[in-house]
């Protein structure tokens, strides 16, 4: 951007100062781990107090209070103002060039560049969402009166494509989708019949292919934001959807990679402890 060299503060600068600000609530989320497993492991030798009590909202309240201590930048970093209009007048192109340049500052974390960006989505998936709508209504509809059609999901009436910008948008988003369950349903939707119609398009050379970008999507925004989303059977089915398309040897290289990457993310770390404790009880 032409301006941004003329833009406050200094990139360095603002990136020293968040990464202590990221290594203190790192080491909030460690110690949820170590202080009840000590505690875990005093209650196993007292048959009386083995209950453990555990804040499962953890997590959650961690991000709410990163959300109140960071909410002074949006004002003061001119970069994230510059980051947050690009955003509001759909700018994506100038956007996308912001979010990997700032990225060691987590922009989307601050509430008004991830509603301005999930806007930003809905709006690209509003014409691939209402052609899900329209193939799960006929399906729906066609099992009600037994004819079925196994190939109808990926006929060519209802062939749908979903720009590379859509998925640069996902890796954006990160964990933090978990704001919205509705849109993150709808984004599982798409995913679905954009598979199941890649299967009838040709393949471009040189182009990612939709297994890849699916495979994306589900590593670096889907997986992590349903760890943050309290129990919703709704959205575990969704998510599920989109995963069932792999095959069963590319889900687990996900899961495992999907645990390596929680360490650099606070409220994702925190969330993970959280879980790891919960199932120790």
């Amino acid at each position: 951007c032409f301006s941004y060299a003329h833009l406050l503060p200094n990139d360095d600068e603002a990136f020293e100062h968040f990464g202590s600000f990221v290594s203190r609530k790192i080491d909030e989320a460690t110690k949820i781990g170590k202080i009840n497993l000590a505690a875990t492991g005093k209650d196993l030798m007292d048959e009386e107090k083995q209950e453990i009590t555990i804040d499962l909202y953890t997590a959650l309240e961690m991000e709410n209070d990163i959300i109140d201590e960071r909410a002074p930048e949006i004002e003061k970093n001119q970069k994230l103002g510059l980051l947050l209009g690009f955003l509001s007048v759909h700018d994506w192109d100038h956007a996308q060039l912001l979010f990997e340049r700032l990225a060691q500052l987590n922009p989307v974390e601050h509430v008004e560049i991830c509603d301005a960006l999930f806007r930003i989505v809905e709006k690209t998936i509003s014409s691939a969402y209402s052609t899900y709508c329209q193939t799960h209504h006929k399906i729906t509809r066609n099992m009600d009166t037994h004819m079925m059609d196994a190939s109808s999901v990926s006929s060519p009436s209802y062939l749908v494509d979903l720009p590379k910008e859509f998925f640069q948008m996902l890796v954006a988003c990160g964990p933090y989708l978990h704001r919205d369950t509705q849109l993150f349903q709808k984004v599982c939707r798409v995913l679905k019949v954009y598979h199941a119609s890649s299967k009838e398009s040709a393949r471009t050379a040189g182009v990612m292919s939709p297994e890849s970008q699916v495979e994306e999507a589900l590593g670096s925004c889907l997986l992590p934001s349903l760890q943050l989303i309290p129990a919703n059977p709704a959205v575990d089915m969704e998510i599920w959807g989109v995963l069932s398309l792999l095959p069963y040897e590319v889900r687990y290289r996900l899961y495992g990679e999907w645990e390596k990457d929680t360490e650099q993310n606070p409220i994702v770390l925190a969330a993970r402890q959280t879980a790891k404790l919960d199932t120790r009880r």
